[in-house]
């Protein structure tokens, strides 16, 4: 019983949807597909609600799946049950690939673990060198780093 389980699971989280369309996007790595399903892009992190870059993150990820159909390929379900997933556009590459390069994320060193993640920390690499996108302020915090000094400038008031 417990094999069947974990292959459902499997196949259901692991499996890509074919034709998703976005029909919103909540933030730069986070978007909702005709299904109505949250997915957060796996491996990156766009600047958090209130940050600098999170509009023009916001907008980037509009821009790059607006009118199109893409490929959700499920890893798993995060803590708040949204779908972690690699997005791929229409022209084959990913929307954490194109995010990177135009230098409306980083990488999360913390959760991005697989074999794609050494050429996405290269393009993040090249976006920092080139200045562009939140690479033009030469003092961007990460947002998990933002997201502590809040949470601890919030506690102590």
């Amino acid at each position: 019983m417990r094999l069947l389980l974990l292959l459902f699971f499997v196949l259901v989280f692991a499996s890509p949807v074919n034709g998703a369309t976005v029909t919103r996007v909540i933030d730069g790595d986070t978007l909702v597909i005709d299904d109505d399903s949250k997915v957060r892009l796996y491996g990156i992190d766009c600047p958090e609600r209130g940050q600098p870059g999170e509009a023009e993150a916001a907008q980037a990820t509009s821009q790059l799946v607006g009118g199109q159909t893409v490929q959700i390929e499920n890893l798993y379900a995060d803590r708040y049950g949204r779908t972690v997933a690699i997005v791929i556009l229409e022209s084959g590459g990913t929307l954490q690939e194109a995010l990177l390069q135009k230098g409306m994320a980083w990488v999360a060193p913390r959760y991005c673990k697989r074999p794609e993640c050494d050429s996405w920390r290269d393009l993040e690499q090249s976006a920092r060198l080139a200045r562009i996108g939140i690479w033009q302020d030469e003092h961007a915090v990460p947002p998990w780093e933002w997201r502590k000094q809040n949470r601890d400038s919030r506690g102590s008031q």
